[in-house]
């Protein structure tokens, strides 16, 4: 058995990889490591492990499964495709419960069979069933056997469902799940964040890849802008960032794309003038990528301050003296905060995976696009009709009341003066001259 067993074993773990599908899936889940996938569920086969239907089906409730139910040609047709030829697998077929009447282990409706010729049969008490792989022909068809035989095993569960079914990602991220049952998303350019929802923003004439915005300043195309090594780090500190670190294939190809077919050469942040022989980027990150050309660095004539020429060199990077006048790259984080992002005046706040606006007193929400109902409390008494502002109210009073808050009952004998021997009564925009009590 111990030979058979290792040639098992070593069949189930080529099947892992090869035969694995998800054909039919409504799901995006990803099955343990081990099981293959059909559509919505995992299946796994026992390479070394035959025992009786009782057993087998402990074993499969103990990796949160049961024994296999079948439902489809197809899924017969992916249980045969990735037996082990020659060897028999309990199913969870039986009619131990009623005599004659299989049902699925699962719970699950009976709507295929596959029995082989002439069976069942219930020769001798045969209450369980299980796939045979070639003994009643091809396709793998089923006997009913008694339930004390050993053999191999397939479990099924349903697929673990995925994170991506509800869409998480946004602004066109594409969701992918992971082992552990999360998912992460790949975003489009512009975008960040576990959802794709930050959407980073760089400033005219800045190129946005990933976290960061880049500047090229062409030596021809701006001739008047060339600067030495210096000059450059410089203008790009001006600028909120510093000549370009670069820390991936893929950055030193997106840079090199943007350069263009220019004849010209670009500073880049590296330089080794600290300690001879050690480059470091100007902006602090580590060095830990590097594109030189074969030959170089080799500091002839003191050449301390990395370029690149595409005509000469393409991608690949040089050493130079740094005195020269050159063009060069500026890279720095892009901004959450794009012209519009807070409104009515606020200011915006950039917290590198998030912003925040400070609002004008008046505003509120996270962009401060409403303007704070003042009115919502019924400020305005004695029947005025309360007129909303930026940061206030106006009352509009009856006829009768004035204040704030028409709170006060207008004194209408104010300028009245009742004949001799009578008194003014103030009323609701009215006043009447009363005898003299």
């Amino acid at each position: 058995m111990q030979g058979s067993s290792f040639a098992l074993l070593f069949f189930g773990v080529v099947s892992i990889f090869i035969l694995g599908t998800a054909q039919g899936s409504t799901l995006s889940g990803v099955c343990d490591q081990g099981w293959l996938r059909f559509g919505d569920y995992c299946y796994l086969y026992t390479t070394d492990i035959m025992v009786d239907f009782y057993e087998a089906r402990g074993y499969c409730k103990g990796e949160g499964a049961d024994l296999v139910s079948i439902h489809s040609q197809e899924e017969q047709t992916f249980l045969y495709d990735n037996h082990y030829p020659g060897y028999t697998y309990w199913v969870g077929y039986t009619d131990l419960a009623s005599e004659g009447n299989f049902i699925w282990t699962d719970g699950t409706q009976n709507t295929y069979t596959n029995w082989a010729p002439d069976e069942p049969d219930n020769a001798g008490g045969e209450d369980c069933a299980y796939m045979d792989p070639g003994f009643y022909g091809p396709g793998g068809n089923w006997n009913d056997v008694p339930c004390s035989k050993p053999y191999l095993i397939i479990c099924k569960k349903r697929i673990t469902p995925s994170s991506c079914d509800d869409k998480p990602c946004q602004n066109g991220g594409v969701c992918e799940s992971v082992s552990n049952g999360g998912y992460q998303c790949k975003c489009k350019g512009g975008y960040s964040g576990k959802n794709c929802q930050i959407d980073y923003y760089c400033e005219s004439d800045w190129y946005h890849s990933g976290d960061f915005c880049y500047l090229f300043r062409d030596e021809f195309k701006y001739f008047n802008d060339r600067q030495t090594w210096d000059g450059a780090e410089t203008k790009c500190q001006s600028y909120g960032g510093n000549l370009v670190s670069i820390h991936s294939k893929e950055e030193n190809d997106f840079i090199f794309d943007h350069m263009g077919y220019s004849k010209g050469r670009f500073y880049i942040g590296f330089t080794d003038r600290v300690t001879e022989g050690t480059f470091e980027w100007s902006d602090g990150t580590k060095a830990d990528f590097v594109n030189w050309h074969p030959r170089l660095p080799d500091n002839n004539g003191n050449e301390d301050y990395a370029f690149i020429n595409p005509e000469f060199y393409g991608s690949l990077w040089a050493d130079a003296y740094g005195g020269a006048h050159y063009g060069y790259v500026c890279k720095k984080p892009a901004s959450l905060c794009q012209p519009k992002t807070c409104q009515n005046g606020a200011t915006c706040i950039d917290l590198v995976v998030d912003y925040q606006c400070n609002c004008l007193d008046g505003f509120e929400g996270k962009n401060c696009e409403t303007n704070i109902d003042d009115c919502a409390e019924q400020p305005c008494l004695n029947g005025g009709a309360c007129v909303d502002l930026v940061n206030g109210y106006r009352c509009d009073c009856l006829d009768g009341f004035e204040g704030k808050d028409c709170e006060i009952n207008t004194d209408d004998c104010a300028l009245i003066t009742c004949k001799s021997g009578r008194v003014c009564v103030d009323g609701i925009n009215s006043y009447c001259c009363l005898p003299q009590s």
